[in-house]
C-alpha cells in the first residue's frame, strides 16, 4: 500500500514538474524527495519495517502426552485406564513499543480444562526506563507465591497446593541477584456474611547468588489466605471462617550438571469453609518437594535424569499424602524433547495409585 501511494505521488509530482519548465528548473531531485516525505506524512504514511519484530515477540509450546494409570482403593476396589491427548497449547505475546511499557498475554488450552482457549495471562508492566530495577505490573498473572521449579513431567505438590491465578497489581524490584515484590487482589473465597473487597495480599522476597562453579537461588513468601489457591478453590471452597496465612520457601542449588530442588510451603492454621452448603474443617495443610537432577549427553543430545520426593500434610483426599517420582527427559532436536516420568503415590486414606507418562514437547 505504501509503495502504490508513494508511486501515484511521485507520479503526481513529475506531472507538476513537466507542466511548468520554470518550477522544473528550480526543484532539485533532494526537494522533490523531501516534498513526497512531506506529503507522505500528510497521508499517514508511517514504515514500520524492521521494527516490529524488534518490539513484538510471539512464544508458544505444544505438549502432547500419553498416560496409562492404575488405582488401587484401599476397599478393594480399583481401576486402570490410559489415554492419549494434546496436553498443552500455549501461546504467548509480549510487546514493549518504549522503555516504560510492556505488555504480556498468554492463550492457553488444556485438553479437558480450558476448553475452548483460556485468557491464562494478561498484564502491563510499567517502568521508570528500560534499566531501572522497579517496576508495576497489574492484570491477570499468577502471584509471586511458591517458586514450582521442577524436572518432571507432572506438576509437584507445592504448585498443586498453592499456586494462585488473578487479577492483580504487583509492585517489585530486580537488582544486582536480589528480587523481592508485594501483591494486592480480590479473591475467590471469602469470609462469611463479607462483603468483597481487595484484601487480599502477600509478598516475597529472595537472592539469586551466582559464583563460577555454582549458583543459588533461595527465596521465601507470604500470602494472608493461602485457601484461594487455584486448586483448593476448585475443590469448592467459597467461603471460610476465616482466612489463613501461608509461608513458603525454596533454595535451588545448582552446580555443573546437578541440580538440587528444595521447596515446602504450608497454611498457618485451621479454618472452617462451606462446601455446597456444609461446613467443613481444613487443617494447616502442607506440601514439600525435594529434587534431584543431572545432566549428560546420551547419543549426542542433551539429557536429564531427576528423581524427587514429593508429599502433604493434613490434605486429606485432596492429594497425595507422598509421592515418589523419576522422569527422564532429552532434547531430540532444537526445541523439541521427549520425556518419560513415572511416579507411585500414597494417600492419607491408603488409596495409592501409579502412572507413567509419555510426552513430547516442541517449544518455540
Amino acid at each position: 500500500m505504501k509503495q502504490i501511494i508513494v508511486s501515484i505521488l511521485s507520479f503526481c509530482m513529475c506531472v507538476i514538474v513537466t507542466g511548468s519548465p520554470v518550477f522544473a528548473k528550480e526543484l532539485s531531485n533532494y526537494e522533490l524527495t523531501r516534498k513526497i516525505n512531506e506529503l507522505e506524512q500528510k497521508v499517514g504514511i508511517r514504515d514500520f519495517s524492521g521494527q516490529w519484530t524488534d518490539r513484538i515477540s510471539i512464544s508458544g509450546l505444544l505438549e502432547v502426552e500419553g498416560v496409562y494409570e492404575d488405582r488401587d482403593n484401599r476397599d478393594g476396589t480399583g481401576e486402570d485406564s490410559s489415554d492419549l491427548n494434546l496436553a498443552t497449547v500455549e501461546l504467548g505475546i509480549d510487546a514493549q513499543f518504549n522503555d516504560y511499557v510492556s505488555g504480556h498475554v498468554v492463550f492457553l488450552w488444556e485438553e479437558d480444562d480450558t476448553e475452548p482457549v483460556d485468557l491464562d495471562e494478561g498484564f502491563i508492566t510499567l517502568r521508570p526506563g528500560r534499566a531501572s530495577p522497579f517496576y508495576l505490573t497489574a492484570g491477570k498473572l499468577y502471584v509471586p507465591f511458591g517458586n514450582f521449579e521442577t524436572h518432571m513431567v507432572s506438576d509437584p505438590l507445592t504448585l498443586e497446593l498453592g499456586e494462585t491465578r488473578e487479577s492483580a497489581a504487583v509492585a517489585g524490584v530486580k537488582q544486582n541477584g536480589f528480587y523481592a515484590s508485594a501483591y494486592v487482589f480480590n479473591g475467590d473465597t471469602d469470609k462469611y456474611n463479607d462483603d468483597s473487597h481487595l484484601d487480599n495480599f502477600g509478598a516475597n522476597a529472595g537472592y539469586i547468588m551466582e559464583r563460577e562453579n555454582f549458583t543459588l537461588d533461595a527465596g521465601v513468601g507470604y500470602i494472608n489466605n493461602i485457601l484461594d489457591s487455584d486448586f483448593l478453590s476448585d475443590e469448592g471452597i467459597e467461603e471460610v471462617d476465616d482466612y489463613v496465612g501461608g509461608v513458603a520457601a525454596h533454595a535451588i542449588f545448582s552446580s555443573g550438571p546437578v541440580t538440587l530442588i528444595g521447596e515446602y510451603m504450608t497454611a498457618l492454621d485451621d479454618t472452617e469453609y462451606t462446601d455446597n452448603g456444609n461446613i467443613m474443617e481444613i487443617k494447616e495443610i502442607s506440601a514439600w518437594n525435594l529434587e534431584l537432577a543431572y545432566g549428560f549427553t546420551f547419543a549426542e543430545k542433551d539429557t536429564t535424569l531427576a528423581v524427587g520426593w514429593q508429599g502433604t500434610d493434613d490434605a486429606g483426599g485432596f492429594l497425595a499424602e507422598d509421592r515418589y517420582i523419576c522422569a527422564m527427559s532429552m532434547d531430540v532436536f532444537d526445541s523439541t524433547s521427549v520425556a518419560l516420568e513415572y511416579f507411585h503415590e500414597e494417600y492419607e486414606n491408603d488409596d495409592e495409585n501409579d502412572a507413567v507418562t509419555a510426552q513430547l514437547a516442541f517449544a518455540f
